[in-house]
């Protein structure tokens, strides 16, 4: 038979809790199922525990499992079965432990020295049996899984590595040349000088001082540059609207 407790952490118990109890320890009920009532505070002769709930708080677990762990007359072991992997998460009770409580003072910054982390225990993947840390050989199943190495060879051939050869800077010829196939485009659609040289410094980053306000056809470098920019200028004008 089984019986259901419902409440709040750390509520008195009632008569007829009391009573699940007294029927627990004399075998009549088998199973007692809690929410948040036997947690803390309750001294039970209890074999196993069926943990549902998870928690990342170190204490709390101790307390629950602790219901299982306690000292009872006659009691040689109990049997704890985590549903919840809160024991893979924060280990096995007996790897808690801390040589200082935390008093609840702002530390100042540097002063707060770093825990060493434990190894947490891991499942086996043969039979799930929640392994110690460290662990190679499943004491369950006896399964010892191989060590997989994540290095990859792959069969290649050596080359010599080259940097890169920076592009040479434009001469004064070419800026020129690319200056008057802007001053092209501005006569041929009607744009502004200043669109010339917005385009100019655009490209060389710096103004077009000492430039001639010559007109000549744009050569490929020239045309390319300014259809690439009236594309970006089109879709930016796209997105905009669109939001």
């Amino acid at each position: 038979g089984g019986s259901l407790l419902g409440g709040n952490p750390g509520s008195v118990l009632s008569g007829n809790q009391h009573a699940i109890r007294r029927a627990f320890h004399d075998g009549s009920v088998r199973v007692v199922v809690n929410v948040g009532v036997l947690t803390t505070g309750v001294d039970w002769d209890v074999r196993a525990l069926i943990l549902a709930r998870p928690t990342r708080s170190e204490m709390l677990f101790v307390q629950i499992v602790g219901r299982a762990l306690r000292t009872a007359p006659g009691k040689v072991d109990a049997l704890i079965l985590d549903h919840s992997s809160t024991t893979q998460t924060l280990g096995f009770p007996t790897d808690i432990h801390h040589e200082l409580l935390d008093d609840g003072s702002p530390r100042k910054p540097g002063t707060q020295k770093q825990e060493r982390v434990e190894p947490l225990p891991k499942k086996c993947t043969a039979c799930t049996y929640l392994k110690p840390a460290g662990v190679h050989v499943c004491p369950s199943c006896g399964f010892a899984p191989e060590r997989q190495s994540k290095i990859e060879a792959r069969q290649g051939e050596l080359v010599q590595m080259r940097a890169p050869k920076k592009p040479k800077p434009p001469t004064r010829q070419e800026m020129q040349k690319f200056y008057s196939g802007l001053v092209w485009y501005a006569e041929d659609r009607g744009y502004k000088s200043g669109w010339i040289a917005n385009q100019y410094k655009k490209k060389f980053g710096v103004w077009p001082r000492g430039m001639h306000m010559i007109s000549s056809p744009p050569d490929a470098i020239c045309r390319g540059w300014v259809t690439a920019q009236a594309i970006a200028f089109k879709k930016s004008q796209e997105k905009r609207f669109a939001a």
